[in-house]
């Protein structure tokens, strides 16, 4: 199914369309490399000025040229400590606010990301704040 696909991060810069349940999405990408590219796909709960990597194939429409069709797509991992917080502190994250999120980045470091995805719940404990439930 991903056979040939291309990956592109960057960040939305607009959303052209977006129908009313928030499933499909037309939008303009920044890439990392400053370039624009239209995309379009079943992509949620994304707004605009969002970092998103794409996977996609390139596909020539007719009537608006050159784009980009979303096989699947994905949020880059935090990497630095206020985005780290900001996505803690998210809906995302139940039950944690931003004074946790920020002793769970003081007590992790910059790796706060990969090491609860590693060490799932056992990295968490000895925080302040944090308990077994």
């Amino acid at each position: 199914m991903f056979d040939n696909c291309i990956e592109i991060e960057g960040h939305i810069k607009k959303i052209i369309y977006q129908n009313e349940n928030d499933m499909f999405m037309i939008g303009v990408l920044q890439s990392k490399e400053k370039t624009e590219i239209i995309f379009k796909g079943n992509i949620f709960g994304i707004d605009k000025d969002e970092a998103i990597i794409l996977h996609g194939k390139w596909e020539n429409h007719t009537k608006y040229g050159k784009q980009l069709h979303v096989e699947r797509w994905e949020r880059p991992i935090p990497r630095t400590k206020d985005k780290i917080i900001a996505y803690l502190a998210s809906p995302y994250v139940k039950g944690c606010g931003k004074k946790q999120a920020l002793r769970i980045v003081n007590a992790l470091g910059e790796n706060t990301i990969e090491i609860i995805m590693k060490e799932k719940e056992s990295a968490l404990i000895g925080i302040k704040g944090i308990w077994k439930k």
